[in-house]
């Protein structure tokens, strides 16, 4: 499994109508374990945590026009991506994934 973590700096307006055109997507996506949708209206930060189910997986999703849409929007800037493998037992004994 592989971890990604996006986060980027917009409006509140512009967030909101990312999460509306892009959750069918996400919900639909078989290899996507879980996402997180991330929300500080205060600082105007956003982003997302993703579980996929392996490294070539998440590195489809960043490849894909809908990954360009969200990070390409007019007025998203400061986008970062960070990835890190899973520690699977580990996350599995914390609760963090499924037993």
């Amino acid at each position: 499994m592989h971890a990604l973590l996006i986060t980027y700096r917009t409006t509140r307006a512009t967030a909101e109508e990312l999460v509306r055109s892009a959750t069918p997507y996400f919900a639909g996506h078989e290899r996507l374990l879980s996402k997180v949708w991330l929300d500080d209206a205060e600082d105007g930060r956003y982003g997302g945590f993703y579980v996929w189910r392996d490294r070539t997986d998440m590195d489809e999703f960043l490849a894909s026009p809908v990954f360009r849409k969200l990070t390409g929007a007019p007025g998203v800037t400061d986008v970062t991506t960070t990835h890190w493998p899973i520690a699977e037992e580990a996350s599995r004994a914390t609760r963090g994934l499924p037993a």
